[in-house]
């Protein structure tokens, strides 16, 4: 879900709608993977942390230019 909306980032190819789709199911899964794998080591768990928050403020800076 990551590389797909960094993907449709990168070629320009998307409309809004459809990356807050993406966002929302990819945060989702890094909700959940962070509860569920919350004694492995902490490198995975940061890079699990910093994918959600790298999509929440793409889509944040990517919403305010649509304004």
């Amino acid at each position: 879900m990551y590389n797909n909306y960094v993907n449709k980032i990168g070629q320009n190819e998307f409309d809004i709608a459809s990356l807050i789709r993406l966002k929302d199911s990819a945060s989702s899964y890094y909700i959940e993977a962070l509860n569920q794998l919350s004694n492995i080591s902490a490198r995975y768990l940061l890079v699990i942390l910093a994918n959600y928050l790298k999509l929440n403020i793409a889509t944040y800076y990517i919403k305010r230019g649509e304004d």
